[in-house]
């Protein structure tokens, strides 16, 4: 399967989302920084004994993205880790996989790791612009290089709402307190299941809320 890593693009607005070019250097660099400054600096995450910098062995196979406005600021971020490569589900999170689960590792599974939106973005409305952003242009890439499921970690309580929404979202494992009151959750998602009108009714909820959180 031949993979598309740096010509997935889309515009929404004053927004552009994008694949980043693993080649550049300073690019890659800025993501790093974004990256620490958030789950180092803001979340508290700890870097593993004798590293400076938000990088580990998945980065260098992965593909990149970010969101970006019209003047180059970067807004949010994630990557895939592709299944060559191994998951982080395997490993660092593989308290959260049931014994008896068998990891996909075929070459229409990825695995979305490290997503995150500018601090002062979280909870508002241009913070969601941002996410549902990104989220297309992970949709763009996976269609377009065959990808149908996505392995991902997040906040149990968000997984819970994730099934209740969509049909193609479901647990594969228990949830864990890799942090203390902070309960995490492994999910697949199928995008062959995926259906237009969870995926407006989500919105519809997500942005309500921010507007009423406001």
């Amino acid at each position: 399967m031949q993979r598309i890593k740096n010509n997935i693009k889309i515009k929404d607005g004053s927004l552009i989302g994008r694949t980043l070019d693993s080649n550049n250097k300073e690019e890659m660099k800025r993501a790093r920084e974004f990256r620490h400054r958030i789950f180092l600096d803001e979340l508290g995450w700890s870097l593993p004994e004798g590293t400076v910098e938000d990088v580990d062995e998945y980065d260098g196979g992965a593909v990149h993205f970010g969101a970006f406005s019209d003047t180059g600021e970067l807004l949010g971020y994630f990557r895939l880790v592709l299944p060559e490569n191994g998951f982080m589900i395997e490993r660092e999170f593989a308290s959260l996989i049931y014994p008896d689960y068998c990891v996909r590792k075929e070459k229409d599974t990825v695995e979305a790791s490290h997503f995150a939106i500018s601090r002062r973005l979280r909870g508002e409305e241009d913070g969601f612009r941002v996410i549902g952003l990104l989220l297309r242009t992970l949709y763009l890439w996976a269609k377009n290089n065959n990808v149908r499921y996505i392995y991902g970690v997040c906040a149990s309580d968000y997984l819970e709402f994730l099934e209740r929404l969509f049909s193609g979202c479901k647990s594969i494992g228990p949830a864990y307190e890799y942090q203390r009151d902070v309960s995490s959750s492994a999910l697949i998602f199928d995008l062959d299941k995926l259906d237009l009108a969870e995926i407006q009714v989500f919105w519809s909820l997500v942005i309500d809320k921010s507007r009423i959180e406001q």
